[in-house]
Order: C-alpha cells, then structure tokens, then sequence
C-alpha cells in the first residue's frame, strides 16, 4: 500500500492507492473481444470484478466470473465444469486448462 499527502495554501488532500486499486487498472482492461480457439466477448461488471461472458461462435452458454488481485480472473463454464482460472495481463489470458485468449485491438 502506498500513501499520497499534500498540503496547499491551507487545503489538505489525501489519497491512498491500495493492491485492490491497482488490480481495478488490470481489470478495467478487459472488457473486449478475443481470439481463441472459441471467440469469445467479455464485459466487466460496473462493480469493477464481476465478468460477463459469451462464446461467439454459439452453441455454448454465456459464462460468469470475476477480475480480482492481480488480475486473477476465475469463470464458470457450466458446459466445462472446473473451467477455470487464469491471469490477465491486459492483453492475454492464460487459463488454467493450457489455453490462452488474446485480447483483439480496438478497432
């Protein structure tokens, strides 16, 4: 945790920056399409953690999840029990089941 104090004509201001703060940079990121072996969509919740996801090649349920930490992301696939965790860097996600998903640019 970092702290931030600053004194001005009189005015006192403060802001601490926390790990949870610094991880809402990593998930903010992660609202997009990607390339994978299913494409998929995922939309991060207004709460900042709370993931939306859908498969766009069809044929399989929407998904949910979370962004948290350090970019750790946790979904359920109910069409894949167990699937799975991974890590978002802000352009890849690596799953736990060996695959990755990388984030499409901004068109």
């Amino acid at each position: 945790m970092s702290f931030a104090l600053a004194l001005a004509a009189g005015a006192f201001a403060f802001s601490a920056e926390t790990d949870e703060t610094l991880a809402a940079g990593v998930c903010d990121q992660i609202s997009a399409t990607y390339n994978s072996n299913a494409s998929a969509a995922l939309i991060l919740g207004a709460d900042g953690s709370t993931l939306n996801g859908e498969m766009l090649n069809g044929g399989r349920p929407n998904f949910y999840g979370t962004c948290t930490g350090n970019g750790e992301v946790s979904v359920n696939i109910t069409d894949d029990p167990g699937c799975c965790t991974g890590t978002f860097d802000g352009t890849t996600i690596q799953w736990s089941n060996g695959t990755s998903w990388t984030r499409n640019p901004v068109q």
